[in-house]
């Protein structure tokens, strides 16, 4: 991709798991050149199987396309080949925990004599500055801590994790439009620049509706389950194998929803007219439409809804969206043959320029590339890599088995 927007740009990857990896993973689709830094013994998300060559499908599918190089940094030798490394990238992308880099002496503003134009990315749960700074940053606590987990669930229940862990891979497009911009400013100042994400602070800014219902009210929102203040018809409806969402936030959208199943008389009576009063009157309206849902399937009603302008979204589950033709015909989904685990179907980077999708690419082993990055960065040859080999400051490269 030579003439993709991030070409030539060098992005060095020492974060793990998902958030700092997903963020490079998007700039890599962007076209950066992305070099994973990884310790003795590898990102933690390579552990997320039951193989033994240290390859999950989490690690594959955000840790696609990078090359793969170890160093130890709890070394000396290992923070002075770092320090060699630093002058060859644009980027630097990090999860470690606050006061870490610190702790070894390669602070930002050390990094910076070395090399001005460096853009650094810190990621943190709560932030370098937070109280809480030292505590880990997982997505679970961050939802627990955001607002979002007190307002999802039944009323009757008490507060539910999402079954997805999204603050995750929300906060990574942050990280990429800060590092973004602050390539942009670099190119007018010369100067790059240190960013500060912090989990936490992605996370206080999704429940936007909690937000506007506080405000409005003067209340706290309560778990309401499927139902969002407002919408109605709104809910999840049954149907003849399996369910689907309707959302219909505006008359139109819900006059629509009535002319799709039959009942145009309800435009006009009382008790559905308006917003306010299909509102109230929720309960009525689920019944109705869900006598309806019932006696089709959830791609008819889906089909029927959309075709009429009505919000609507057939409830899928993974293996459902894996094998998704609308999807796998725009090419979102590509299959590859990981080394170390086997054929996979995992999704491209999402952003496309010009038209032409970045596709799929497979993840490296753990050092993988250690002998050609090396060699071409720092002028290693054989000898010296066996040495660092042999000092225990760079990993000799996984097999695949």
């Amino acid at each position: 991709m030579t003439d993709a927007p991030l070409a030539g740009t060098v992005v060095l990857d020492m974060s793990q798991a998902v958030t700092g990896p997903c963020a490079a993973w998007l700039l890599g689709g962007m076209g950066a050149r992305v070099i994973k830094l990884e310790g003795p013994q590898g990102d933690q998300a390579r552990l997320s199987t039951n193989r033994a060559a240290g390859i999950s499908p989490l690690f594959a599918l955000y840790n696609g396309g990078k090359e793969s190089i170890t160093l130890n940094l709890k070394s000396d030798a290992g923070r002075e080949v770092f320090r060699q490394l630093v002058p060859k990238v644009d980027v630097i992308v990090e999860n470690f925990v606050p006061g870490t880099m610190e702790g070894w002496g390669l602070t930002y503003e050390a990094l910076a004599a070395i090399n001005p134009r460096l853009v650094y990315a810190t990621i943190s749960g709560f932030g370098r500055d937070s109280k809480y700074r030292s505590a880990p940053g997982l997505d679970m606590t961050m939802q627990a801590m955001s607002g979002v987990m007190a307002a999802t669930g039944f009323p009757e229940s008490p507060p539910t994790l999402s079954g997805v862990l999204f603050i995750d891979t929300l906060v990574a497009p942050h990280v990429v439009s800060g590092v973004v911009a602050a390539l942009y400013q670099r190119e007018r100042t010369g100067s790059g620049q240190r960013l500060d994400i912090a989990m936490r602070d992605v996370a206080v800014g999704i429940p936007f509706n909690l937000y506007n219902i506080y405000y409005n009210t003067g209340k706290v929102p309560q778990r309401s389950g499927n139902l969002l203040v407002g919408y109605s018809p709104g809910n999840l409806y049954p149907t003849a194998d399996g369910y689907v969402y309707i959302a219909s936030n505006l008359d139109k959208q819900a006059y629509a929803a009535f002319s799709v199943i039959g009942r145009e008389d309800l435009i006009t009576k009382e008790g559905f007219r308006t917003r306010a009063e299909r509102w109230a009157n929720r309960e009525e309206v689920d019944r109705i439409v869900e006598a309806w849902t019932r006696a089709r399937t959830k791609r008819e009603v889906f089909e029927q809804m959309i075709a009429s302008d009505v919000p609507c979204g057939v409830v899928m589950d993974i293996e459902e969206v894996l094998n998704d033709d609308d999807l796998i015909a725009r090419g979102v989904f590509g299959e590859i043959d990981q080394p170390g685990f086997g054929k996979l179907r995992i999704p491209r980077p999402p952003v496309v320029f010009g038209g032409e999708p970045s596709p799929p690419r497979t993840s490296p082993l753990l050092g993988e590339h250690n002998a050609p990055v090396y060699r071409e960065l720092l002028g290693y040859d054989a000898e010296r890599l066996a040495q660092l080999e042999a000092d225990g400051v760079i990993t000799p490269p996984a097999q695949a088995g």
